[in-house]
C-alpha cells in the first residue's frame, strides 16, 4: 500500500487528507505531520471564559476566486463540507494617529498629492495584471516582466510621495508577511491587487 505523508495540519493538509480518504480509500495510508500542538492552522476558534460566545482567534481568511471560475477550495468548504461562509473586508489602514478607510480620509489627513500618488500606483499595478490574469496566476512566472528582478522595496521607492509609499507598505504588510526588501516585486504586486474585489475576495468560515 502506498504511504503518503502530508506536512502540516492546517486547512490545506486536512482537506488533502480528507480527499485522499474519500477518493483513494484502501489504496493508500495517509499520515499528517504537524509540528505544533494542534491542528487547524490559521483557523482557531475559541470561547470566552466569561460569556458563552465563540470568537475567531486565528487569521482565518480564505481567498475567493469563484467570481472568475472554478474555486476548488470554496467548493470543498461549501458543497462537500456544507459549511457556511461570510465575506470579509478590511479597507482600514492606520498611519500614526490617522485612521484611513477611504480616499476622503487620505485626502483629509495627507492631502491631494498623497492621494494622487496612491491612485497612480494602483493604476500602474492594474495595468500590469488584469483580474483574469490574476486568476490564472501565470503572470508571476514571466521573467520578462519589468518587476521580475526587483524587490518590493525597490518598487515602493519609485513612488514619489513618502506617505503614499508608507501607506502601500502598511496596507500590504499582513499579506506579504515579511519586509518589502525580503520579497519580490511581483509578490508585492499580488498583495496590492488582492485588496481590489475585482481581483480577489476574502471570506471566513462561520
Amino acid at each position: 500500500m502506498t504511504r503518503i505523508g502530508i506536512v502540516g495540519g492546517g486547512p490545506g493538509g486536512l482537506f488533502a487528507a480528507s480527499m485522499l480518504e474519500e477518493y483513494c480509500r484502501g489504496m493508500c495510508e495517509v499520515t499528517i505531520f504537524e509540528a505544533g500542538p494542534r491542528v487547524g492552522g490559521k483557523i482557531l476558534t475559541e470561547r470566552f471564559a466569561s460569556a458563552p460566545v465563540m470568537y475567531e482567534a486565528g487569521v482565518a481568511e480564505l481567498y475567493d476566486y469563484s467570481h472568475f471560475g472554478p474555486d476548488p477550495v470554496k467548493q470543498l468548504i461549501t458543497k462537500k463540507l456544507g459549511l457556511e461562509t461570510v465575506r470579509m473586508t478590511g479597507p482600514t489602514v492606520v498611519l500614526g494617529d490617522a485612521i484611513l478607510v477611504n480616499n476622503k480620509d487620505i485626502r483629509t489627513h495627507f492631502g491631494a498629492k498623497t492621494l494622487k500618488a496612491l491612485q497612480n500606483f494602483h493604476a500602474k499595478c492594474k495595468e500590469m495584471c488584469t483580474p483574469e490574469e490574476y486568476y490564472e496566476g501565470h503572470w508571476q512566472d514571466d521573467n520578462g516582466n519589468p518587476w521580475a528582478n526587483k524587490t518590493f522595496r525597490e518598487v515602493l521607492d519609485e513612488i514619489p510621495d513618502e506617505i503614499a509609499r508608507k501607506y502601500i507598505e502598511v496596507a500590504a504588510r499582513s499579506d506579504v508577511a515579511t519586509e518589502p526588501h525580503l520579497t519580490s516585486a511581483l509578490n508585492g504586486l499580488k498583495n496590492v491587487l488582492m485588496d481590489d474585489p475585482r481581483y480577489l475576495r476574502l471570506y471566513s468560515v462561520v
